[in-house]
This record gives structure tokens, C-alpha cells and sequence, in this order.
């Protein structure tokens, strides 16, 4: 459902096979993980790249997906 969402918003999704991680493309990887985190989202960033990264599983629910969405607006 992320994955969806994100390009849905716009965000390029990195393809991926059947896995909780989702990686997407971002201006500033680093000040966006930082923002995010302050925000009280738990994100990477991947060195070198122009890649952010979640990890959702079972244990996140609808209102996570929506404070990831909302913190990146």
C-alpha cells in the first residue's frame, strides 16, 4: 500500500519483488530522514544514492502510513 501511495503522490518507487521494504526517490535523502525523524518517523536513507527507504510490516497500521505520507508533504 505504500508503494501505491507514495506514486500516487508523485514519488518515484524503486521496483521491488515481495518484501516489507520500499525504497523511493528523494531531493535530500539525508535532511528528509532527519525531518522525518523528528517527526517521529523511523526512515534510511541510502548513502550515496537519492533513496529513502521504509520498512513496513505487520506491525505498522494505517496511521503510520499516513504520518510517513504527511511528514513528507
Amino acid at each position: 500500500e505504500l508503494a501505491e501511495r507514495l506514486e500516487a503522490a508523485g514519488r518515484r518507487v524503486v521496483p521491488r519483488a515481495a518484501t516489507t521494504l520500499v525504497s523511493f526517490e528523494d531531493p535530500d535523502p539525508p535532511e528528509t530522514r532527519l525531518r522525518l525523524a523528528e517527526a517521529g518517523v523511523a526512515i534510511r536513507d541510502l548513502p550515496g544514492t537519492s533513496l529513502l527507504r521504509a520498512s513496513v510490516g505487520a506491525w505498522n497500521d494505517a496511521t503510520d502510513l499516513e504520518r510517513l505520507l504527511d511528514a513528507l508533504a
